[in-house]
């Protein structure tokens, strides 16, 4: 069976300076993912995620089969997450999760939580804080987290509080 030409779109750790590690992925992981889609006859074309990520997506579209994203355009906000699927959508290239709306609206929690609830879906209670002044409304224990950050990154073990 031929194998696929797989574009394997990934942050590049930067190699100094003072960054947050939860953003990158590092090279050991990217090199595990490239051993096992290669060992399974794929072609895998690295796209390091750069300020040029729209010409070199563009550039390869004719020759990708497949992508799989791992990227995050920080600089966009709240449409990090979902940036390099529209440049793949807009190319036409199939790629694995999500679309680049829903992770869009998935990046802003409150967003996520105002449309789940609009739906009459059940969700843990949440509070949003507009100032540093405003009182806690919930109950102890709690879980603090960022309002747009996706999956687990920024939680820790100082994420969940007991008591102010």
């Amino acid at each position: 069976m031929k194998g696929l030409n797989i574009g394997l779109i990934y942050n590049k750790t930067p190699t100094e300076g003072d960054f947050d590690k939860t953003l990158y992925d590092d090279d050991e992981t990217i090199e595990a993912i490239i051993r096992a889609l290669e060992s399974s006859g794929n072609l895998v074309t690295e796209i390091p995620y750069s300020g040029s990520i729209i010409d070199d997506i563009s550039k390869r579209s004719s020759q990708l089969e497949f992508a799989i994203n791992l990227s995050m355009a920080q600089e966009m906000g709240r449409l990090r997450q979902g940036f390099v699927p529209a440049v793949l959508e807009y190319n036409q290239i199939p790629f694995l999760g999500s679309d680049s709306l829903t992770l869009s609206i998935s990046q802003d929690k409150f967003l996520t939580n105002e449309l789940l609830d609009q739906s009459l879906i059940n969700i843990p209670e949440y509070q949003r804080f507009r100032s540093k002044d405003e009182r806690l409304a919930l109950d102890f224990p709690l879980i603090v987290k960022r309002s747009r950050e996706s999956t687990s990154r920024g939680i820790s073990e100082a994420s969940y509080v007991q008591n102010e």
